[in-house]
């Protein structure tokens, strides 16, 4: 047994991908496993001789086995892995079993790695045999709590261009897992000093030194960079250190959504919202201007924004349904707070409007709203202002408009006001119905005659 698996046995973690390396056939051998185990097997590289084996969830806890042809010796074959933490094996005799420290295969040095919390690369020809390992050393010490260290800063610095040669899925499928963990402003930021995030997100990176107005503590890139962070201490955060405690059921239920395991391309929902929330502002380059006072605007920013999130996202070969939600929420990232004036709270009206026009991804806007605010006045956080938003985000958030509609029934449809008024069918048919849905969920109209009276008077003002 070689490399994560091992290593996250030493972090104590249960490990999901198990890689064994084998001096036989790993296709006998992963017939022997599949047989015992009663699963299929597939050849995942033909050029390497390596056999995947999907394990059941009621066999083995929804594990991953990839089965290769050993290189000789072993240590030849650790030499050629990305980091030393990853670079240990364990004679499979033990692997099941209770093994000591020094059963365990090390020529780099990865004990001694993790002991100290330390991502080290085996080499920097490691970065050259795969470019892909310039990103995943920022996700692995993300997702694994670890420092990256000097040596191993200065060769991804050095070899940052060549991660333009990857495949462009490779590249999704890391930046998907960074941007959701407890660390990933320090990763972003840290790859942004790196050069990487140059290359792989240029639309992104243009937001470096753009100036904000006052309320910003930070240019553009950064602002962007800080958000999925905040998300993380909203959402997710065990200790949440700005006590938004929700614990509604409109909240229990839409987390319990947002982190359902595949929403698209093998990823939660949630993992796509912190990707927007890395987006979210990415329009602001394009559309800045300032007005004679010296002032910043940004008009616009939210659909310029999400154009070119969709420019981007098609390059990393998102689904359609990723790509719809995360530019989506981009691309209204700004309603929350154009839906109450100052110092009062959302209408009636307004908190419908909001939930009808925005519809699926109603909560999550809400809460990327939150993050935006907290990645704009980072240190500088009022607590009035902050206790005043949170409670504009509860009071849309509960509010429940499929079953104000669901449970009151229209009480005229469009054969009826065609009649009624002696309308033709067209476009103010479906202008007219929006408005008494509306109605009804207000409460304005509850019965035929009431809807009838209503579009009788709405239709002279349309």
């Amino acid at each position: 047994m070689v490399g994560g698996a091992v290593r996250d046995l030493l972090l104590r973690r249960d490990p999901l991908d198990v890689d064994i390396v084998v001096d036989d056939d790993p296709v006998k051998m992963a017939e022997r496993i599949g047989g015992y185990l009663n699963v299929k097997h597939f050849i995942l590289h033909d050029r390497h001789s390596t056999v995947r084996i999907l394990v059941q969830p009621d066999a083995f806890d929804h594990c991953v086995v990839d089965i290769s042809a050993m290189k000789s010796p072993i240590l030849h074959d650790l030499d050629q892995r990305d980091f030393t933490c990853n670079a240990l094996a364990v004679p499979i005799g033990l692997a099941a079993s209770v093994w000591r420290l020094e059963q365990v295969i090390d020529g780099s040095g990865g004990i001694i790695s993790l002991s100290q919390r330390i991502l080290t690369a085996v080499s920097e020809q490691s970065f050259q045999q795969d470019p892909l390992r310039l990103l995943r050393a920022f996700r692995l010490a993300a997702e694994l709590d670890l420092v990256i260290d000097k040596e191993t800063i200065g060769m991804i610095r050095r070899n940052a261009s060549l991660i333009s040669q990857v495949a462009s899925e490779r590249i999704r499928d890391e930046l998907l897992r960074v941007v959701v963990t407890s660390r990933s402003r320090e990763f972003l930021e840290l790859m942004s000093d790196l050069g990487v995030l140059d290359k792989l997100l240029p639309e992104l990176t243009d937001g470096r030194g753009v100036e904000q107005p006052p309320e910003h503590q930070s240019d553009v890139l950064t602002h962007n960079l800080r958000t999925p962070g905040m998300l993380y201490s909203l959402v997710l955060g065990s200790q949440n250190p700005y006590k938004f405690a929700m614990e509604s059921f409109a909240y229990r239920e839409w987390k319990e959504d947002l982190l359902v395991e595949n929403f698209s391309d093998g990823f939660s929902r949630w993992n796509f919202l912190a990707l927007a929330g890395l987006l979210h502002d990415i329009g602001k380059p394009a559309t800045k201007t300032t007005e004679s006072g010296g002032k910043i605007r940004f008009l616009n920013h939210g659909i310029i924004g999400s154009e070119m999130a969709r420019s981007l996202l098609i390059r990393l070969r998102l689904s359609s349904k990723a790509l719809n939600f995360v530019t989506s929420v981009i691309r209204n990232h700004m309603r929350p707070s154009q839906i109450y004036v100052q110092g009062s709270l959302p209408t009636s009206k307004a908190t419908y409007r909001y939930h009808r026009d925005l519809n699926g991804i109603a909560k999550d806007v809400l809460f990327l709203s939150l993050a935006d605010y907290l990645a704009a006045v980072q240190a500088n956080l009022d607590a009035d202002d902050w206790q005043y938003r949170c409670t504009i985000t509860n009071q849309v958030l509960n509010w429940n408009h499929q079953e104000s509609n669901s449970n009151k029934a229209r009480y005229v449809d469009g054969h009826d006001i065609i009649h009624e008024f002696s309308l033709m069918e067209g476009p103010i048919i479906g202008r007219l119905l929006v408005l008494l849905d509306e109605a009804v969920a207000l409460g304005t109209v509850r019965s035929r005659e009431q809807a009838l009276l209503y579009l009788e008077k709405v239709q002279v003002e349309l």
